[in-house]
């Protein structure tokens, strides 16, 4: 499964781990909102929005597919939320024909999502969307 792939690679660059320590989420995972209890904030949610969830493969030989994924920024300040995004961008980018929770990623391409604040938990989130070409491990 390709959030296996994303957890590891966020996970393996020093930079974001330095901020979210292991607090990366599929999406419905998030801990309850308390914006200030820096337990669990900033994190990272992550959520499969296209392609075939499932290893593709064919008289053994496993294929390449292709996935989107939108990831999810959270903090409690505009600047600290800002600051995640743009780690997570970079590692992503950097991530590009590395090999991560068993998936040999060949191409990714990161298109950036919008700016959001979620009022009824006071986070902000900036929601990036990674659409990466890979390969599993077998």
């Amino acid at each position: 499964m390709i959030g296996t792939g994303v957890r590891a690679a966020l996970l393996a660059d020093s930079a974001v781990a330095a901020i979210v320590a292991s607090r990366i989420y599929p999406i419905g995972n998030l801990p309850q909102a308390v914006p200030t209890d820096t337990t669990k904030w900033p994190a990272i949610s992550y959520q499969r929005i296209s392609g075939h969830p499932e290893r593709i493969e064919s008289e053994g030989e496993t294929y390449e597919q292709t996935q989107r994924v939108q990831i999810d920024c959270w903090a409690a300040t505009y600047d600290a939320v800002h600051t995640l995004a743009r780690l997570v961008s970079l590692a992503l980018r950097k991530a590009r024909g590395g090999t991560f929770g068993g998936q040999e990623w060949m191409l990714g391409i990161l298109t950036p999502g919008g700016d959001f604040y979620e009022a009824d938990t006071k986070l902000h989130r900036v929601s990036l969307d990674w659409k990466v070409t890979f390969r599993e491990e077998t």
